[in-house]
């Protein structure tokens, strides 16, 4: 974390500052001769610091203070942008916004660069992702090459996103959710982030001058999984989605509200299986009243609808109406807190959850226009890697004794 001294304006009041960042999630200020007053938040904040120049501090709030005859209070900012300074909020706007993320070189796997060199040229033709009379996003390939003195030749490839908007500016955060929407697409394949910073570059046009800038602390980021419920490495994106598709999934609230639901447990440190379980039933409900039917059928009416998916993901010795009534008696059983003989426990519940999720993610990729065929060869080797992981987690884990206590293994 790097400390740079320079001067901050807040309220039209200028400070000399001390501006310690990481420029991923760390944006702390220190102001000298600062009086505090009560519950003190800042909205925004613009500042000229050495080795950043140009800044503009967003959603910042006291975080300590020391009071006596100098007073220094430190501010904690959510978001930093650098390279331009705005005024108001509602300023804070953009015309293109360029998403730079390592999870784009996994989806878009396509390489010159090999273990002998650079091979091919790279294509700088953009991929059309979605295009409508409001928005473009184009996938990009670059290349940043560079020769030093002993002639030491390095180059990187990179990928990104340009998130157009057609007609105006539009606030940073309008881009920055079709951003991670998209991201929500990529996830709902399999795909996870790895550990480098997401890259957002933004460009205004504002009274015919072009103005580029750079924000930092939005990170919206999913870890790597374990194991992939669908067969996702050889996949090439645009055989799968076309941009109708690409634009249902961003701009459907619907989709976006199940993702969230289903997807909340992989964002979070530790979960229950219980709470995974719930959730994962509660995201088969909702997709069942907004794509099926809306009437209030039955739980059991619900997981039924389902049914084949669930032949096709189980293992071939599970009995799937079994499994499915269990599926109902155990979330009657957590719901109600009543213990059930036949409702699942300790690693079978968990595993439930994964089989109600790896069935809606099948659903909503049928949903959106995935082909059956397309279908069928992503989750090939789904039914085995489930089972393989579920196998081999039950053989791990360790079972203690007790004379006191049931165990919910």
């Amino acid at each position: 974390m790097k400390s740079q001294i320079g001067k901050i304006q807040i309220n039209d009041e200028v400070y000399v500052a001390d501006l310690q960042t990481d420029l991923k999630t760390v944006f702390l200020v220190k102001i000298i001769d600062f009086r505090l007053r009560q519950s003190e938040t800042i909205d925004i904040a613009i500042g000229l610091f050495e080795g950043l120049g140009k800044v503009t501090l967003v959603s910042g709030y006291a975080s300590s203070g020391s009071f006596g005859n100098l007073d220094i209070q430190t501010f904690d900012f959510q978001y930093l942008i650098k390279g331009i300074q705005f005024l108001n909020i509602a300023d804070i706007k953009s015309n293109i916004c360029s998403f730079e993320s390592e999870i784009l070189k996994k989806v878009f796997n396509d390489t010159i660069i090999f273990s002998g060199g650079i091979e091919g040229e790279l294509s700088k033709k953009p991929v059309r992702l979605l295009e409508n009379d409001r928005f473009k996003i184009n996938f990009y390939n670059g290349l940043n090459s560079r020769v030093t003195r002993e002639m030491h030749y390095t180059a990187r490839q990179y990928k990104y996103l340009s998130i157009k908007s057609i007609g105006g500016s539009l606030p940073i955060w309008d881009l920055l959710q079709i951003a991670g929407r998209f991201k929500k697409l990529i996830y709902l394949l399999g795909f996870g982030d790895g550990d480098n910073v997401d890259i957002f570059t933004f460009i205004l046009y504002e009274n015919r001058k072009k103005q580029r800038f750079q924000l930092y602390g939005w990170d919206y980021k999913l870890p790597r999984t374990k194991f992939n419920i669908l067969n996702i490495h050889e996949i090439t994106f645009t055989e799968y989605f076309n941009k109708e598709m690409v634009e249902k999934w961003i701009f459907s609230e619907d989709y976006q509200k199940l993702f969230d639901i289903l997807f909340e447990r992989h964002f979070l440190k530790q979960v229950s299986p219980e709470n995974a379980f719930l959730n994962s039933i509660f995201a088969l409900e909702r997709f069942y009243r907004t794509f099926v039917k809306q009437i209030k059928n039955s739980l059991n009416s619900k997981i039924k609808y389902f049914t084949d998916i669930f032949r096709q993901v189980l293992p071939p010795d599970v009995e799937t109406s079994n499994y499915l009534n269990r599926l109902e008696i155990t979330r009657h059983s957590l719901s109600h807190f009543e213990d059930k003989p036949t409702a699942f426990i300790g690693i079978d519940l968990l595993y439930a959850s994964v089989y109600v999720e790896a069935v809606l993610i099948i659903s909503l990729l049928k949903n959106i226009g995935v082909s059956s065929e397309q279908i069928a060869s992503l989750t090939q080797n789904t039914r085995g890697s489930i089972s393989d992981m579920y196998y081999l987690n039950k053989a791990l884990r360790f079972s203690y004794p007790s004379d006191l206590f049931s165990k919910n293994q």
